[in-house]
């Protein structure tokens, strides 16, 4: 223990949360701050909320220049709460000031730096197995491998995205990992799977697998009887994610000869909205068969399943047959004539909204347009509109999921302006779409890819735009849309 922690006695330490927030708001910060964040490092035993004390007090450290004491905050947070995010951005600030700058960017991409790794957690790295080698578990092949060639997307003024540089997509062969005896974690980000040896199948793992078993030194799983399945994954809030990166799981495990009625329990995130509950249900799967994240996140089971396909890689990893799959289980079986022409709404406010909103669903509404809320529909009636159609132009956004439902030489038009992900041009490319992207705002856009690219990525995500209606009547020009 430093002396400066010394400072502290057994009662002081009961009381570093009430110390902490005393410390924000006094007039001798800088006098008061180290001992006082070298004592929060000493303590072991810490309120139930130790990852945010922790995160609070490396905030307070690298507020007060000892980014290397935010450094060990930031790891005890992580430690605390393994899928915590902000516990990484803050890792990455603290890399930042010291001169770290790679590593910095790793971690705001929510990658552990190796030299991090090998820090903090040389005791803990995993005893890594290959899948096909591992005792009790086994490959079953659901999908083959798919190469697809990207042709860059039309502009109005060409000009590079640095999210649009890919030229095909390699989509990996689908699989069924079926593992007796296994064990599993999941907490929503972080997925560490075992074998019955203890083995960790690294091809199964994603996230910070060290962070993950120094968390759950001496805890034991809860255990089922049974087969159970990882259903869930990151972002499952998300309506596109929930489509193209949790759902197509149920596909994966159809064609490696699994009957979803002999599954016993599904592994998934906390469900959140409607949408979810009900394509559940579609497939047979109610609530009493389901094991949320936040009651289970470790679990052990007689039989563990894991679908592995292309997911989590904004479409640049996923086949055909994902979106073949979606428009087979909603969209109408008998298909309309594709004539409507849709803007897809996500509002003036809010995450990426356009701001001018209004004057622009005017010009749109007297070519004919259709505004579309995607949020006041189900999934049905989802499938149903966008397979009617001739156009689909909005801003980049979630709406854009229902792509999948359009059918071959739709035109897609994709605003965006300080965000844009390759995920939508993508799909455009497995359905033989005609995709069309258009940078709006008062930036060029070469401007997006500022130094700190990946520390600003919350704030160009959720930053609105302006559109150019001018500009949108070329553009409409050049596809060969009219009234």
């Amino acid at each position: 223990m430093s002396r400066a922690a010394e400072k502290f006695d057994d009662t002081q330490r009961e009381s570093l949360p009430e110390l902490l927030e005393q410390l924000r708001d006094s007039d001798l910060k800088h006098q008061a701050a180290e001992p006082l964040l070298q004592a929060c490092l000493s303590i072991d035993d810490v309120p139930s909320n130790s990852f945010m004390f922790f995160f609070q007090a490396g905030e307070l450290a690298i507020e007060y220049g000892h980014p290397e004491l935010a450094e060990k905050l930031a790891i005890r947070s992580l430690k605390a709460l393994p899928r915590y995010g902000a516990a990484l951005r803050l890792l990455g600030r603290t890399m930042e000031v010291q001169g770290f700058q790679i590593e910095s960017e790793q971690c705001h991409r929510y990658i552990l730096p190796e030299s991090i790794r090998e820090k903090y957690f040389a005791d803990s790295r995993a005893a890594w197995v290959e899948l096909d080698k591992a005792f009790g578990a086994r490959r079953i092949q659901a999908f083959p491998a798919e190469k697809i060639e990207l042709s860059a997307p039309l502009q109005l003024h060409s000009q590079v995205v640095r999210e649009l540089n890919a030229r095909a997509i390699n989509a990996p062969a689908a699989f069924t990992a079926q593992i007796d005896g296994g064990t599993i974690w999941f907490d929503t980000f972080n997925t560490t799977v075992w074998n019955v040896e203890g083995g960790v199948i690294e091809e199964l793992c994603r996230g910070h697998t060290d962070v993950v078993q120094t968390s759950l030194s001496g805890k034991m799983p809860m255990r089922v009887a049974g087969r159970a399945c990882l259903l869930g994954n990151r972002n499952s809030r998300n309506y596109y994610h929930w489509m193209n990166d949790i759902l197509p799981k149920l596909a994966v495990l159809r064609a490696s000869g699994f009957d979803l009625d002999d599954i016993d329990w599904f592994l998934i995130n906390p469900l959140e909205h409607q949408f979810q509950k009900d394509t559940l249900l579609h497939f047979g799967i109610d609530e009493t068969r389901l094991l949320h994240t936040d009651s289970v996140e470790h679990l052990a089971a007689d039989e563990i399943l894991i679908p592995v396909y292309g997911c989590n890689s904004l479409g640049l990893a996923q086949a055909r047959w994902n979106p073949a799959f979606l428009a087979q289980e909603f969209a109408p079986k008998e298909l309309p004539a594709a004539h409507r022409k849709l803007y897809v709404s996500r509002g003036s406010s809010g995450a990426r909204g356009v701001a001018n909103e209004e004057e622009l669903i005017v010009y749109l509404q007297a070519l004919n347009f259709e505004v579309v809320r995607c949020e006041t529909l189900s999934i049905e009636e989802q499938a149903a509109l966008f397979a009617s159609a001739s156009v689909v132009l909005g801003p980049h956004g979630a709406g854009f999921t229902n792509t999948a439902f359009c059918q071959p030489d739709t035109t897609v038009i994709e605003l965006y302006g300080a965000h844009i992900e390759p995920c939508f041009w993508a799909l455009s490319a497995l359905t033989r779409c005609r995709h069309v992207v258009h940078h709006c705002g008062t930036r060029e856009e070469h401007e997006r890819a500022a130094e700190n690219y990946h520390a600003s990525h919350d704030e160009r995500r959720n930053a609105p735009i302006y559109v150019d209606i001018e500009q949108i009547e070329r553009i409409l020009e050049m596809a060969q849309i009219t009234g």
